[in-house]
C-alpha cells in the first residue's frame, strides 16, 4: 500500500464490507473517542451510505474485529475531521 491511510481504508473495507465511498467519509469520531482510543464499533452515518432503491439510507454500526482494532490502534488519526 502507498500510505498508512490507504492501508487503513483497505483494512476497514476488508473487515466491514462497507463501500469505499462511505469509508472515505468516516470522521475520526466515528472510530475513535475523544482521547484517541478505538471505539467498540465503527459508525457509518446515513449521509455517507448509498441509498436503497427506495431512496433510503440508514446509519450502520459495525463491531470492530480484534484484528482491525490492531490496525486502528497503530494508526495516528488527525485530531478531528475526516479520517483520511
Amino acid at each position: 500500500m502507498r500510505s498508512p491511510v490507504q492501508r487503513l481504508i483497505f483494512e476497514i473495507s476488508l473487515f466491514t464490507g462497507e463501500r469505499i465511498g462511505a469509508i472515505t467519509q468516516l470522521k475520526v469520531s466515528d472510530i475513535y473517542d475523544d482521547h484517541g482510543k478505538v471505539l467498540e464499533t465503527i459508525t457509518f452515518r446515513s449521509v455517507t451510505r448509498k441509498s436503497t432503491k427506495h431512496g433510503l439510507a440508514a446509519t450502520r454500526q459495525v463491531p470492530i474485529h480484534p484484528d482491525l482494532a490492531l490496525h486502528l490502534e497503530r494508526f495516528t488519526p488527525p485530531q478531528a475531521g475526516y479520517l483520511g
